[in-house]
């Protein structure tokens, strides 16, 4: 696939609706370039919410004309029948596309419309169809990225791989829903830890005892809300889970509260559904906890203290019974 040389070609069925917007690429926080969505009419930031701060395509083309934008944005919503099949990172420089997307777009079927993002290393895929729930999907260390969304803003850019009209989709994106959709969680099946051996540190022991630990430099930087060594935050916040879930001793509670005094803190840790998850997931991988860390080390130097003593007590009784011996050999 020629990536350097696609026309642009906007669906005529997206064209006919109020749904449209401008986008620009601005920093975030962090100092990363976000796309953010501008209302066309009054150009301040808009609402994928609110379809006030929407417009025709001709007026956001229009204005996008004037300059100071990167293109034009499009709203998906539940009533306008739509989907928005995003996949990140799955283009190469030579146009050579993923196994995973390959897969995914084979899955989908041809005729309807499909774009190249803003990056050019991306696709976005439009049709019509349903789905009981949007899907994010990004495993770390693959290039299985999708996303799948019925209530989002598109920052679209026309340069139309397949420059179709969307079609009904229907079966297709539930096929795609059904492969690809997370399940929640399923809590460890592990015994609680014996009341015996669990040591109840308070929040500020933990904390403590984290920062002096084998991740102690990793953990500072995590608390205090540095996640440049990350590719994204979302795994900067599991990251954070996993180390609290060994000095917590896997308690969900703890877990939770000390996050929250974390600077990793922002607007998507307060969605009850992503901190269960990250959370739950952190803790159905720990395999051991401190309590159980110090409770097994000390049954090791128990043995190891028992085994010397036998040991040690062996050979004072041999040596007892060598002198004895080489003693009785000397009477005459």
């Amino acid at each position: 696939m020629d990536i350097k040389n696609i026309g642009v070609f906007y669906p005529k069925t997206l064209r006919d609706l109020p749904n449209w917007v401008l986008w620009k690429l601005e920093p975030n926080k962090d100092g990363r370039l976000t796309k953010v969505p501008y209302n066309p009419h009054y150009h301040y930031r808009a609402s994928k919410t609110n379809p006030k701060d929407w417009s025709t395509f001709d007026t956001a083309e229009k204005e996008l004309s004037k300059g100071g934008y990167n293109g034009l944005g499009f709203v998906f919503t539940p009533e306008s029948g739509l989907l928005f099949l995003d996949l990140d990172h799955c283009v190469d420089d030579k146009g050579m596309i993923t196994p995973f997307a390959s897969t995914v777009l084979t899955i989908l079927g041809k005729g309807t419309y499909i774009e190249l993002s803003q990056s050019m290393h991306g696709l976005h895929a439009f049709g019509f169809g349903k789905i009981p729930a949007q899907i994010r999907l990004d495993e770390k260390g693959s290039d299985r990225r999708i996303e799948l969304y019925n209530n989002q803003f598109c920052a679209m850019t026309g340069r139309a791989i397949c420059p179709y009209e969307p079609i009904d989709k229907s079966s297709e994106f539930m096929d795609i829903y059904n492969r690809y959709k997370k399940t929640e969680s399923k809590r460890t099946s592990r015994a609680p830890i014996p009341p015996e051996i669990k040591l109840n540190l308070s929040d500020t022991k933990i904390i403590d005892k984290a920062s002096k630990g084998p991740d102690g430099e990793l953990f500072r930087k995590l608390m205090s809300g540095d996640y440049s060594d990350y590719p994204s935050q979302s795994e900067a916040d599991f990251k954070l889970c996993a180390i609290l879930s060994f000095w917590a001793d896997r308690d969900f509670d703890t877990i939770e509260r000390i996050f929250y005094s974390s600077g990793l803190v922002r607007k998507k840790w307060n969605r009850l559904s992503y901190r269960k998850n990250t959370i739950q997931r952190a803790i159905d991988d720990n395999t051991e906890c401190y309590s159980e860390f110090v409770a097994r080390k000390n049954e090791e130097e128990k043995l190891f203290l028992k085994d010397f003593h036998s040991k040690y007590s062996e050979s004072r009784k041999n040596r007892t019974q060598n002198k004895s011996a080489q003693s009785t050999k000397g009477d005459p």
